[in-house]
């Protein structure tokens, strides 16, 4: 029994370390803000406060080849809103997508476009009302990603974010859109 794990064990490391070299996973963390935000989404009671946000977000990816990824996206977002006689709000929204991703070029900075669809659910505190919902999340970008050695990088984008809601803010259709820059580190493994 002990001869058979060892040579699992030795098979195991082998084949990790013979994968290692190929790098096909990367994991990325990053911070975000969104400057405008538009749309009926957050228009409440008729009074538009178009909040901007600030949001957190990690993703996953695995390269099909040196050129393509795909992989997932979840993240969170929050800003707060004022409306005439009401007190100050909350708007928390977290988007859960699937992304893929075609890098341009072999250098250390490498342009790319992404496309990522999913749903994102929100959910307003404070103010006149508490609110929840879900919807559909759609959102194309564009981003660079600079090398810091072979698995090391610092990622900047800028997508187009859409999204629906279930939640009737008082207007139709519900829906909302917001364009938040992100920048954040990734590592490939």
């Amino acid at each position: 029994m002990k001869k058979f794990l060892s040579i699992l064990t030795v098979l195991f490391l082998v084949v990790l370390a013979a994968n290692a070299q190929n790098q096909k996973w990367r994991i990325a963390i990053a911070g975000a803000y969104a400057p405008t935000t538009g749309g009926n989404l957050y228009t409440i009671n008729g009074e538009s406060s178009a909040p901007a946000a600030i949001g957190f977000g990690v993703n996953a990816g695995y390269f099909l080849n040196e050129n393509i990824a795909v992989g997932i996206d979840i993240t969170s977002y929050a800003s707060a809103y004022t409306i005439t006689g009401a007190s100050n709000g909350y708007l928390g929204t977290t988007a859960y997508m699937a992304k893929f991703e075609y890098l341009f070029g072999e250098s250390k900075v490498r342009p790319y476009g992404t496309v990522l669809a999913g749903f994102a659910t929100q959910a307003t505190s404070g103010g006149f009302n508490s609110l929840t919902g879900s919807g559909f999340a759609f959102a194309p970008g564009l981003g660079a990603r600079l090398a810091l050695g072979e698995r090391w990088d610092i990622d900047l984008n800028v997508r187009y974010l859409y999204q629906s809601t279930s939640i009737d803010y008082g207007t139709k259709p519900n829906n909302g859109w917001s364009l938040p820059v992100a920048l954040g580190v990734g590592f490939k493994f």
